[in-house]
């Protein structure tokens, strides 16, 4: 599904990012019974800074559902390893089996491991799209301000020259900055701390998936 600089901008608007996790909350909708197959992730250390954001997570999810290829793969295989997760087998087992039955069907380790690699392209896609909506995010809320706040300063150098005829201005202009100057910095940190938790959950996911690449290798023979 080719996606438009709409829905790109709309996926990942930054604003969403920072409303509270009760705030604002809605139900889910049903999922179509095609592609409701998810890549769990368990918990793990702290990859780099930021946390995990569950809502980076599930658009991420959402992605790779949406880019699920046709037939059986890596996508499939995974959601077969899933389900095994309440049986007291070993991992090594788990995949074992998951792929007898997957042979079955004509699947072999090249398979799988080429469209592992292929969703960790639609992943790299996404962080494109997310790091090109923090580019323009930085210029709306920081680069732009301090443009202005450079506009300010030169007014009110001028207007200095020009001594009591021109206080009020001046004193206008000057708590003008420092609005500015509070809004970028509030913008900074708040930006910062969604892409810290993006790259974060980014690095989580994509590491998972390497993982399951080198037990595919390590584990099938």
């Amino acid at each position: 599904m080719q996606e438009t600089a709409t829905t790109v901008k709309k996926k990942w608007n930054i604003k969403n990012f920072f409303i509270k996790e009760n705030e604002n909350t809605e139900q889910p909708k049903e999922q179509d019974s095609k592609n409701t197959s998810t890549i769990n992730i368990p918990t793990y250390e702290a990859i780099g800074n930021g946390s995990f954001d569950q809502r980076i997570f599930d658009v991420l999810q959402k992605s790779i559902k949406e880019s699920n290829l046709d037939g059986q793969d890596y996508f499939e295989f995974k959601a077969a390893i899933d389900t095994m997760n309440s049986l007291p087998l070993s991992e090594q087992i788990k995949f074992q089996s998951a792929f007898a039955t997957f042979s079955s069907m004509g699947v072999n380790t090249k398979t799988l491991i080429e469209s592992a690699n292929y969703y960790i392209g639609v992943l790299q896609k996404e962080k494109k799209d997310f790091s090109d909506t923090i580019s323009l995010q930085t210029k709306e809320n920081i680069t732009n301000k301090e443009s202005d706040i450079k506009r300010l300063e030169t007014n009110v150098v001028e207007k200095t020259e020009q001594i009591k005829k021109i206080q009020e201005e001046i004193a206008k202009s000057q708590n003008e900055i420092n609005s500015i100057k509070n809004q970028i910095s509030e913008s900074t940190s708040k930006i910062k701390i969604v892409e810290n938790n993006y790259n974060f959950t980014f690095n989580m996911v994509e590491s998972k998936i390497k993982e399951d690449i080198d037990k595919i290798q390590n584990y099938i023979k």
